[in-house]
């Protein structure tokens, strides 16, 4: 399963449809709330790759866990997801993880930076990937990298 975790992501359908199309089970989630409840899940499925935007929205705004401070005005709310998600159920992160994000402000990106070597994470940018087949190519490569390398899941 991967898990594509964007509030754009029906912008993203063409690129998500051609996983699909290639046999893999996407679920598609549009605010950091529900990605931790369902990723963090006694039921949730083994996990092939979780793909976090950088800037996620959350539904809760009046909640405690990802609050205008923890997250930077919500500019790095993907970023405390995984650490949230790291904190709770380190078999799967933050191996089978990435970040993607198009534009960021300076201090977003030395923020995601930092996370990214933190955690031995990768960051794709949205627009490295010109078409979907370039995006799905990406993800199959780096999930068989990930297999190779016995990164659990």
């Amino acid at each position: 399963m991967i898990h594509f975790i964007d509030e754009d992501w029906p912008a993203w359908l063409s690129w998500t449809g051609e996983l699909e199309v290639r046999g893999w089970q996407v679920n598609k989630i549009w605010c950091a709330d529900d990605a931790y409840n369902q990723l963090t899940s006694s039921e949730a499925p083994a996990i092939d790759l979780v793909i976090i935007d950088v800037m996620l929205a959350v539904k809760d705004y009046e909640g405690d866990q990802f609050t205008d401070t923890r997250t930077a005005h919500y500019l790095q709310t993907g970023l405390v997801l995984l650490e949230d998600l790291v904190a709770t159920n380190p078999t799967p992160y933050p191996g089978r993880a990435v970040f993607l994000s198009n534009m960021m402000g300076e201090e977003t990106r030395r923020a995601t930076e930092r996370t990214c070597r933190l955690y031995e994470v990768d960051l794709w940018r949205k627009s490295q990937f010109e078409s979907p087949v370039m995006f799905a190519d990406h993800v199959e490569a780096h999930i068989q990298k990930l297999n190779a390398k016995g990164v659990s899941r």
